[in-house]
């Protein structure tokens, strides 16, 4: 997925939205920047006279995201988490990150701190977790542009095609394929669930 940012192909992505909505519930719209809700979402319900407002926590239009992905800095780092890491450079007088050399093991590439990268840091280090990447060490800024709710299987092959699918593959099958392999244990394919539909561009530096 992150290949497929860099490529430009994955322009979407889809969240379960959290709690579902019950048997008796159902979304009707959503609203964003309307100056009486303050940015927040509307979820309306039956009957219609009731209107609870549920705020996307993934952000509206305009707000940037940071995509966490697999990273290593130098082998001589390998002992220090990232917050020992900012915390070391900016004792040593680095205020702005990143604080150390960066490699992605998505593409192979490799994000230089300084000249003597080899001497300072050692050769890449320890494969770090996504889960534990640092605002800092990020490389990919993503910016929203639109966010809706639908029902998993409501998507269509142009937007399972903007979701990443290689060009080669039926999009909605490979879709619901990979939406399995991560959420299958939770809200599997079949239980067509509510999802946040979050649509984005690449802040290119």
């Amino acid at each position: 997925m992150v290949r497929a940012i860099l490529d430009g192909r994955k322009t979407q992505t889809r969240r379960i939205v959290k709690p579902q909505p019950t048997e008796h519930h159902q979304f009707k719209s959503v609203m964003y920047g309307h100056e009486k809700l303050g940015g927040k979402f509307s979820e309306s319900v039956f009957p219609k006279c009731f209107v609870k407002l549920v705020e996307c926590p993934y952000g509206v239009p305009g707000d940037r995201l940071y995509v966490k992905e697999a990273w290593q800095t130098g082998e001589k780092l390998d002992d220090m988490n990232a917050t020992e890491m900012e915390s070391a450079a900016q004792e040593a007088g680095y205020e702005n990150g990143p604080y150390g050399p960066l490699w992605y093991p998505a593409d192979g590439s490799y994000r230089q701190w300084g000249e003597r990268d080899a001497i300072d840091f050692g050769n890449p280090g320890r494969k770090r977790s996504s889960r534990f990447m640092p605002k800092w060490a990020s490389r990919i800024t993503l910016e929203i542009t639109e966010v809706r709710v639908e029902r998993l299987q409501e998507i269509g092959q142009g937007s399972a095609c903007a979701e990443g699918c290689p060009t080669l593959n039926e999009p909605i099958e490979w879709f619901s394929v990979l939406w399995d392999s991560i959420n299958g244990n939770i809200y599997p394919w079949d239980s067509n669930c509510w999802v946040w539909v979050i649509s984005f561009k690449r802040i290119k530096p």
